[in-house]
């Protein structure tokens, strides 16, 4: 490992303490019927093959995604390599303040194929779960939550094969609209990139002192929309849209945008150790989902 590839700054976030672990927000089962060989744990499956050649670097391809690469340029094809030492202490530090750059650079040196601002959204997260994945060999981890069906502190064991993947709706094409029951306006929409991430956080910084306060969820349901009427509008005009609309008509959408949906759900279902009933438990990312706690014998 060359630690020349690493910028002081990253270096030094890398080394940073440990916080307090962030719940994943995201908002589409490849990894269920990639579980068919029990000595691999789903994501390993996909390299399992040594008919696939390996590239420089021990890059391999990533088969699936809940894109199913539909929405990129034909041809389109991810490589990815095992996570090494300072990204795995990159990844350990995630915070809410650098989550979208930390996955961002981490994403930037460990996949080929692609400009990463290119990546959809909903593919980021899939991929690192698959580095993650791919760099142990066990991918199971001891997490503590609260039992909503008995009222008390309990833990689960996650492992990445539980975890729900929504994939690509077969009827989604981004050249279809959606009508809206009382403006009659017609939305054709998107699925953003990390392109389209970093700019509703450069908007977001440009107008940190400006008089309107806008808010980041109604901001990134703004960029989902592709046209309004067929007319191409800025980011600005799109959100002035959203926040006008009659609730009738914003219900439709979110329901709309709901149901094309795709990427990692951000909620499973858990076994509680105390009362063996099921309870949901948010997907996170915690420091030792990335640094694992390994046996001494």
């Amino acid at each position: 490992m060359k630690s020349e590839d690493f910028s002081d700054e990253e270096l030094a976030q890398a080394m940073q303490p440990k916080p307090t672990p962030v719940p994943q927000k995201t908002v589409p089962q490849q990894m269920h019927e990639l579980s068919k060989n029990a000595s691999l744990n789903p994501m390993q499956e996909v390299i399992k093959s040594e008919s696939k050649p390996e590239l420089d670097g021990n890059y391999w391809p990533i088969e699936e995604l809940p894109s199913k690469y539909k929405l990129y340029p034909p041809g389109t094809k991810l490589y990815a390599r095992p996570l090494k030492v300072l990204e795995v202490k990159m990844l350990s530090s995630l915070t809410n303040e650098n989550f979208h750059h930390i996955i961002t650079e981490v994403l930037k040196k460990t996949v080929k194929g692609i400009e990463i601002e290119d990546l959809l959204v909903a593919d980021k997260l899939f991929i690192i779960f698959w580095l993650r994945a791919n760099t142990y060999k066990h991918s199971g981890y001891t997490v503590e939550f609260d039992c909503e069906a008995c009222n008390s502190h309990s833990k689960f064991e996650f492992e990445i094969d539980n975890l729900e993947i929504i994939d690509i709706k077969e009827d989604f094409d981004p050249n279809k609209s959606v009508k809206l029951p009382q403006s009659g306006d017609e939305i054709k929409t998107r699925q953003l990139t990390i392109r389209d991430e970093n700019n509703v956080k450069n908007f977001l910084m440009r107008n940190k002192r400006s008089m309107m306060e806008y808010d980041e969820e109604i901001l990134v349901v703004a960029n989902l929309i592709n046209t309004i009427n067929d007319n191409k509008l800025s980011l600005t005009e799109k959100y002035e849209y959203v926040i006008n609309m009659s609730p009738v008509d914003f219900g439709k959408f979110e329901t709309y945008l709901e149901h094309f949906d795709m990427g990692i759900s951000p909620i499973m279902n858990v076994t509680c150790h105390n009362c063996g009933g099921t309870a949901p438990a948010a997907v996170s990312f915690r420091p030792d989902f990335f640094v694992p706690k390994a046996g001494l014998d």
